[in-house]
């Protein structure tokens, strides 16, 4: 009986690999973002809790408005960069998922290809099979043939 072998393997293959690099690119801005996000709630903690701190003298009050408009920025910088990062999240995403589609396809192939080819498969066993008993028949009709002969020149 034959192999199957898919036509389009290498390509197949390819896709997948490429596909494979999306995701790998895709998780990376993902873990980036994620980490943007805790640096955000962070730096919010942060800023919550030197709000509400109480300041006793006038350098207090300074450095604590100082700190709070460093968090500021800091929470808006972190914002900004998040936003960037969206962009590049989103194109991600979408460059992962028709990677994804166009190895679907493939596979989606694949499988079309080999069920034609076991269907070919039983189709020929099936004529090899009817080949065989069509002979089985003549030899056991011949033998027959041959017997009756035999008895006729007796």
């Amino acid at each position: 009986m034959k192999k199957f072998k898919y036509s389009l393997n290498k390509l197949l293959n390819m896709r997948l690999r490429l596909e494979k690099e999306a995701s790998q690119k895709f998780t990376d801005i993902s873990t980036k973002i994620k980490f943007i996000d805790n640096n955000i709630e962070l730096l919010n903690d942060l800023y919550k809790k030197n709000a509400v701190a109480q300041c006793t003298t006038r350098i207090e009050d300074i450095l604590r408005n100082n700190y709070s408009t460093y968090l500021e920025n800091a929470i808006m910088y972190n914002k900004k960069e998040k936003d960037k990062m969206q962009d590049e999240y989103d194109f991600r995403f979408e460059d992962y998922k028709m990677k994804k589609k166009g190895r679907m396809v493939l596979e989606k192939l694949r499988d079309k290809e080999y069920e034609e080819f076991i269907k070919e498969q039983d189709k020929e066993e099936q004529n090899f099979l009817d080949e065989l008993s069509l002979n089985m028949y003549y030899k056991e009709f011949e033998n027959e043939s041959e017997d009756e002969e035999e008895e006729e020149e007796e």
